[in-house]
């Protein structure tokens, strides 16, 4: 693989509720193997990785316009490949961690008024 860094982190609900096991999500480039993205997380990140699973979603298939009266064409998106990494329990990511606002009160929107 090149020097520049291939993770790129993919954050859904499912990924926020699996952060809470230490396990966090990236999209990966399809060629990379589960030991280079081991060693990518543990450099990047300064984590000790335990396993890392692997999984490739296969493209939806679309449709595409050729114009107005012509047939439409049939393809399919690009395949994507995800990697779930699990660091060690008393390991975080810190910059991958959701940042939660405290709501506003009652008091502090009256201070905001006067």
């Amino acid at each position: 693989m090149s020097k520049r860094s291939f993770l790129t982190p993919y954050a859904t609900e499912k990924v926020f509720s699996l952060q809470t096991e230490h396990k966090y999500s990236f999209l990966v480039p399809m060629s990379a193997t589960k030991q280079e993205i081991a060693a990518e997380v543990k450099n990047k990140y300064n984590v000790t990785p335990i396993s890392v699973h692997t999984i490739v979603r296969k493209g939806k298939p679309m449709r595409i316009s050729r114009g107005k009266h012509a047939y439409p064409a049939k393809g399919y998106r690009p395949d994507m490949k995800f990697a779930y990494v699990t660091i060690k329990s008393d390991e975080t990511i810190a910059e991958l961690m959701p940042q939660v606002e405290e709501p506003e009160t009652k008091e502090d929107k009256k201070e905001e008024k006067k």
